[in-house]
């Protein structure tokens, strides 16, 4: 399973509707500074969160391999 699609209308910087096709395997985002890259990246780990945990912004994917959770 992949997502094909990410449609982003009103959220963060995105103003007007974005439509952002994905393909499977690895996609790649490039753009200026300022180009909605990491608020692409944000929604879809908002959709991905577990609804247990909550949305927190600021953390990333970083996972230390010295610590045990």
């Amino acid at each position: 399973m992949h997502i094909s699609e990410l449609k982003i209308d009103g959220y963060k910087n995105c103003r007007e509707k974005s439509i952002i096709s994905l393909n499977p395997g690895l996609n790649i985002l490039v753009g200026e500074n300022t180009s909605g890259k990491t608020t692409i990246i944000d929604a879809i780990r908002m959709i991905l969160r577990d609804s247990e945990q909550g949305y927190v912004i600021g953390d990333d994917f970083y996972k230390s391999f010295d610590k045990e959770e």
